[in-house]
């Protein structure tokens, strides 16, 4: 049976219904042009997941298939007048004209950050947010089965899936019209409220946040770069009216140390950097205990971060012994689990900044094949004979196959749950809640449309 064909641009579709809803928009009249498609054209027809690549997606290049994307070849010939004639036009927003980014590529040392730079929380609009074709929608993870699992496991630990920093979409500011959807608003601002609890907990403390294990709390224990970030963040939570500068100097000055040493750290002193990266970010978006607005920092802070993520996830971020269905060493576990931890906190703490922003986020395809935070007893046993015991009940219940962070992007929205999401509900703690806070929530970029009006 021939495809439903537009007598007017020749373009064929898959449906009727499809062919009525383009000829009744007039979007092949000259002029008029409406493109609300991000994948290109061989992806779409296939329907499958395009990874917008430019100029040629992964998938075409595989096949060696011409990757073209919607809008590339007509733009030209569409454009003979000019846009800014329209009556809807807005001008670009110039990237140098939002305080605290600047126009270079080049990273921006925090020491030359002004504090209105860093203070300057209310200098974008909540209409004003991200509609770069390259950015895929924050937590579109990789999807699958179990049994899809080793395969995605083997790339991992051999390195071929680490994310390239070079190849990533940038994070600058793009204008566009697009709200935040209600319940994107509402997951940022939950993840807010308990984010900025962490150095709280820290200046108290009675408890760690859930990032830190209890092993590394004890001041004969712990590790420089923590110790620093806890004496640092009591300060943040002790200062008096006009220090704020005082100790965000500081904050900054300790923040830049990590990031121009990171790749020379050995792997036990790569987490406590990690998660003092976390809780110094948190003391700069709310740089005062009474701030409620989230401050706008540099592009190049974020970019600095994410580089710094992807040489964690080179290091490894799951042990042999979890590919292997055995029980690790608990000093192994405590490590590995505290740096997914970090790991995934800064991956949160910049989706909700994002999403205030309205910014590209990063892109959480790089954490999908990583295991889901761990049960609460496990991560709250107090020494090593009971999480040994707790550890072989674990591998009992899960018959060595654990919960993994795609299968969050699984879950379908009402009260019910599948069988393994409610299993590891059941044993969840605080950061565990936080993450399934946000399920059903995360698709906050709405598909754009660009349009050439006569």
């Amino acid at each position: 049976m021939e495809k439903p064909r537009c007598s007017r641009c020749e373009k064929y579709f898959s449906k009727t219904s499809s062919l009525v809803r383009h000829i009744r928009n007039r979007k092949c009249e000259k002029g008029s042009v409406v493109i609300r498609q991000k994948s290109c054209q061989k992806c779409s027809d296939s329907k499958t997941k395009c990874d917008l690549r430019k100029p040629t997606c992964s998938r075409c290049s595989l096949r060696s298939l011409t990757c073209q994307y919607p809008g590339s070849d007509d733009a030209s010939s569409n454009n003979s007048s000019d846009p800014r004639d329209a009556p809807h036009y807005r001008p670009p927003i110039a990237r140098t004209d939002v305080v605290g980014l600047d126009a270079s590529t080049q990273a921006t040392p925090l020491d030359q950050l002004s504090d209105d730079a860093l203070l300057s929380a209310n200098s974008r609009t909540p209409t004003q947010r991200a509609s770069d074709n390259n950015i895929s929608n924050t937590f579109d993870v990789v999807r699958g089965t179990m049994h899809d699992f080793d395969d995605f496991y083997v790339s991992w630990i051999t390195g071929t899936s680490i994310p390239d920093p070079t190849s990533q979409p940038d994070l600058a500011l793009i204008p566009s019209t697009a709200t935040t959807p209600v319940l994107a608003t509402h997951s940022m601002h939950t993840l807010f409220r308990c984010l900025r609890t962490w150095p709280r907990m820290i200046a108290k403390g009675i408890f760690a946040p859930p990032i830190i294990h209890d092993t590394v709390t004890s001041e004969r224990l712990m590790p420089a770069s923590l110790a620093r970030c806890y004496t640092l963040t009591k300060m943040w939570d002790g200062q008096c009216p006009g220090t704020s500068s005082m100790v965000l100097e500081a904050v900054k000055k300790e923040m830049q140390t990590l990031i121009d040493t990171y790749q020379s750290l050995t792997e036990d002193t790569l987490v406590p950097a990690i998660q003092a990266l976390v809780i110094y970010t948190i003391l700069l978006l709310f740089p005062t205990k009474s701030q409620r607005s989230v401050s706008l920092l540099p592009e190049s802070l974020f970019r600095d971060l994410r580089n710094i993520v992807y040489h964690t996830i080179g290091t490894g971020l799951t042990l042999p012994e979890e590919y292997a269905h055995e029980r690790p060493t608990w000093s192994s576990w405590i490590r590995v689990s505290s740096k997914r931890r970090a790991v995934f906190a800064l991956y949160l703490i910049h989706w909700a900044y994002s999403v205030y922003h309205c910014l590209p986020s990063y892109d959480c395809q790089d954490l999908g094949i990583m295991p889901a935070p761990a049960a609460k007893y496990l991560w709250h046993a107090t020494n090593q004979e009971e999480w040994e015991k707790l550890y072989l009940k674990w591998l009992v219940i899960w018959d060595g196959k654990q919960y993994m962070q795609w299968e969050y992007f699984t879950i379908q929205s009402g009260v019910g749950l599948d069988g393994r999401a409610q299993l590891w509900l059941e044993d969840a703690d605080e950061f565990g809640i936080m993450f399934m806070g946000i399920v059903n929530a995360t698709d906050r970029e709405p598909i754009f449309e660009v349009e050439h009006l006569p």
